[in-house]
């Protein structure tokens, strides 16, 4: 029995070049602090005359905050520095943020502005300070979660249905 939703693994970048996938990264299970999701809203507010406000909620982002700022090794480094140059040549990704729950996967775009690669202190067991930011480039409209005791479709690896 699990306590999460959404499944509790890695994170898996696709990496795209238009329509044809090009790479596939596992990424490290994220250290003490995590896969972050957090939920931006996007809405259009008014205040009207009689100081009444009316919204009207238009959908949200999701920004995906994986972190490395503990530790990381140098072969998992390599590949945070193999997206960030797919990023720099303009490929495209698909985030799937928890590799047990394949169902869930977004079109990202990597939104960091700037990058820590620390070196723990003798330099000798890794890096720190390393952290990755995808965000939603479209808008989404529902808020899916997804239980790993229920059944749900997904696609594997080779983009085939499996019924889990």
């Amino acid at each position: 029995m699990s306590n999460v939703l959404n499944g509790y693994r890695y994170p898996v970048v696709k990496v795209f070049n238009g329509t044809t996938l090009v790479d596939t990264i596992d990424l490290p299970q994220p250290d003490i602090d995590g896969l972050m999701e957090t939920i931006e809203m996007q809405k259009i507010e008014h205040e009207l005359f009689d100081y009444s406000a009316v919204q009207e909620n238009k959908g949200f982002y999701i920004v995906f905050e994986i972190s490395y700022k503990q530790y990381i090794n140098k072969t998992n480094l390599q590949n945070i520095i193999k997206i960030v140059n797919y990023a720099l040549q303009n490929y495209s990704f698909k985030l799937y943020p928890r590799a047990d729950c394949m169902a869930r996967s977004f079109d990202v775009n990597l939104t960091n502005a700037e990058f820590l690669i620390g070196l723990l202190r003798g330099g000798i067991a890794g890096h720190k300070g390393i952290e990755l930011v995808f965000k939603t480039n479209t808008l989404q409209t529902i808020l899916e979660s997804y239980n790993p005791e229920d059944t749900y479709v997904v696609f594997d690896q080779w983009e085939n249905l499996v019924i889990k």
